[in-house]
């Protein structure tokens, strides 16, 4: 990877041109404090209605970045290497706004509780070696589709657009209305599938829970099997895996696919749709994803697009100064912009630091 690959993602695409998205995106990074406009405005000393500006531009913010993400994963991808999609939601937390357009209590299962905000689907690409956010819908209840049709939508925008072997995802996704979206698209899948799905070991058997069917039950001694079965009336593959909780307890754990592999393959690749889990704990934990308070959910949508942007950017730092983690990238960013540099509403100069 050539050490000016950051100059080379602005110059071959749109972004290049846009000052005011890198002053955003450039605030997030080297910031400490909360990622708000007036909290990166006082800790970096630019301009508040600069930033403001920023998350007000609609729709063309969203839509230069989103081209910025996907030229992304082009400049990114070795066709050697499998690559992946992978999708899941997670809880925006705005507890403590009043006037948030369409804001509501959502369930965050996590914490078996309710909680002010909404949730928003991701799609993200990835290697293994370089995790790029391209998309996500903002999920509201009773107001936008199902979190699954979502994430369905945002598959069938994409996915000529990036070059990918595989779409992960959790136990929430695999409905049948998906599984079928994926066959139609000649996508192939790995999921999570839920005890409770129902399944029959052939066409015409009787269905049972694929939890408690003697067919797909692993032996004392065995810890991974492939099986075979129908799931609303088609044929699927499924591994099953034998995994020891924190309690020392053995659980089953069943994968769903429309392609044969090995069990052990199907469970390597699956390993892949953590990556989103690591992308959501950054975002939140690092890049102030829950932090804007914007009025607007225009002004969120944009503040989340420049979040995952952030994302993207630090990991490829991450990649090309070989930092173990993200997080580690996001820390030598602001560590060198302490020590070194200044910013100013145009500038967009801690990416020549790292070039």
């Amino acid at each position: 990877m050539p050490r000016n690959s950051i100059d080379n993602i602005q110059i071959s695409t749109s972004i290049s041109l846009l000052m005011h998205p890198k002053a955003y995106i450039e605030a997030i990074l080297v910031s400490d404090g909360a990622k708000t406009c007036l909290g990166m405005s006082r800790e970096l000393e630019i301009s508040h209605d600069a930033l403001q500006r920023i998350i007000d531009r609609e729709p063309k913010t969203a839509d230069e970045l989103r081209s910025f993400l996907l030229d992304m994963t082009k400049l990114y991808n070795d066709y050697s290497q499998k690559s992946f999609l992978v999708g899941d939601d997670t809880l925006v937390v705005k507890e403590f706004s009043k006037i948030l357009e369409k804001l509501g209590l959502v369930n965050d299962w996590n914490k078996h509780d309710k909680h002010k905000g909404y949730k928003i689907v991701v799609l993200l690409w990835t290697n293994g070696y370089i995790t790029i956010p391209i998309d996500f819908r903002i999920w509201i209840d009773g107001v936008t589709p199902s979190k699954v049709d979502l994430a369905g939508e945002m598959i069938v925008e994409n996915y000529k657009k990036v070059q990918f072997d595989i779409v992960l995802m959790d136990g929430l996704y695999p409905s049948e209305k998906m599984l079928n979206l994926l066959d139609d698209l000649s996508i192939s899948f790995i999921m999570r599938l839920p005890k409770n799905r129902q399944i029959s070991i052939s066409v015409g058997k009787v269905k049972i829970k694929i939890g408690d069917h003697w067919g797909f039950k692993l032996n004392r001694n065995t810890r991974t099997k492939r099986f075979e079965g129908y799931i609303h009336g088609k044929l699927r593959y499924i591994t099953a895996h034998k995994r020891q909780n924190r309690n020392g307890e053995y659980k089953t754990r069943y994968l769903i696919s429309n392609f044969k592999d090995t069990a052990v393959n199907i469970m390597t690749f699956y390993e892949f749709r953590w990556t989103i889990e690591k992308l959501f704990r950054t975002i939140k934990q690092k890049l102030g994803l829950q932090d804007c308070l914007s009025r607007s959910i225009n002004g969120q949508k944009n503040h989340i697009w420049m979040v995952l942007a952030s994302y993207a950017i630090a990991d490829a730092i991450k990649m090309q100064e070989s930092y173990e983690t993200v997080d580690e990238a996001i820390r030598e960013i602001r560590k060198k912009y302490r020590n070194d540099y200044k910013i100013n509403d145009s500038s967009w100069r801690i990416f020549h630091a790292f070039a």
